[in-house]
């Protein structure tokens, strides 16, 4: 990550990055999350059947040893999902908790977790598809370059097919073709 808030990073690229990545749960991050007020939380998201899913700012600054002064700080939204009727998960809890992280200070709330969210989706459905769908389950040599050059060819078959599908689909058919074909 500090590579990424370097805006004078050394062999990359000069210039803010924007980035989301999902935090990780400390216990610090969760009693910020405990502690935000309730008229603070916001429904995001298309409305699902049986969950109530919400998203809040959270006031929360870690301890980073290795923060530089005249850095900004991170943000901080969490993710609140609860069963509409009041039914416990599978490990017990009423309400689960998630994070994510992120140096994009202009995006609501809602709209960086469906930016952070669009890149590619889960990456278990992404693996999926680039494992079945796009063939790189099979490797077709017993050499190792000619594995790794294939793997790369179905990541980047992956990769354009997303940006055809954002870029040359209107926006009501992108969303039906990711719901069909999985990307």
């Amino acid at each position: 990550m500090n590579w990424l808030r370097n805006e004078n990073r050394e062999g990359g690229p000069r210039g803010k990055i924007g980035f989301a990545i999902s935090a990780r749960m400390s216990e610090a991050l969760y009693a910020a999350i405990e502690a935000v007020p309730e008229a603070e939380w916001k429904a995001y998201g298309e409305p699902h059947p049986a969950e109530i899913r919400e998203c809040a700012e959270v006031p929360f600054v870690p301890r980073e040893k290795t923060e530089k002064k005249g850095t900004q700080p991170l943000r901080y939204v969490a993710i609140r999902i609860r069963h509409k009727q009041g039914e416990l998960f599978e490990d017990g809890s009423r309400v689960r908790h998630f994070a994510v992280l992120s140096n994009r200070w202009e995006l609501r709330p809602a709209r960086l977790i469906e930016w952070h969210r669009e890149k590619a989706g889960t990456v278990e459905m992404v693996h999926d598809i680039v494992k079945n769908e796009l063939g790189a389950g099979v490797l077709p040599s017993k050499y190792f370059g000619a594995d790794a050059a294939w793997l790369r060819l179905a990541v980047i078959a992956h990769n354009v097919l997303i940006a055809l599908k954002r870029f040359a689909l209107p926006a009501e058919l992108a969303t039906r073709v990711r719901n069909v074909c999985g990307f």
